[in-house]
């Protein structure tokens, strides 16, 4: 996302630029994922996170729609990513929940087995 910018960046101008909406999508997902997390069972983590995905690439492809062609739409702001995307918020739903109760004691300070 930030590849190709200068060492300094350029701030606000850039946070707003076509890749605005994708970071505003991340922090609704850590808001989804992390509300899951801590007050539901671990088995609706998996489905959180998708819940999570669905937020960055709504709010992305919204705010990317100003930038590019409607007929462009997926092809820059969801094709080339949704599939590793799917991979890797299966692995580490699989990753979670395969973890001892006590590692995940440490890291998130309580678990919801129900």
């Amino acid at each position: 996302m930030f590849s190709g910018t200068p060492e300094k960046g350029i701030g606000l101008a850039y946070m707003l630029g076509a890749t605005g909406g994708y970071l505003a999508g991340f922090v609704l997902a850590v808001a989804i994922v992390a509300w899951t997390a801590g007050n539901l069972s671990k088995l609706l983590l998996w489905p959180a996170m998708l819940l999570g995905l669905c937020a960055i690439y709504g709010l992305g492809m919204a705010w990317l729609a100003q930038f590019v062609l409607a007929d462009k739409l997926l092809a820059f702001g969801l094709t080339p990513f949704i599939a590793e995307d799917l991979v890797k918020i299966t692995l580490a739903a699989v990753i979670i929940l395969g973890l001892p109760n006590g590692v995940l004691i440490k890291l998130c300070g309580s678990v919801k087995d129900d």
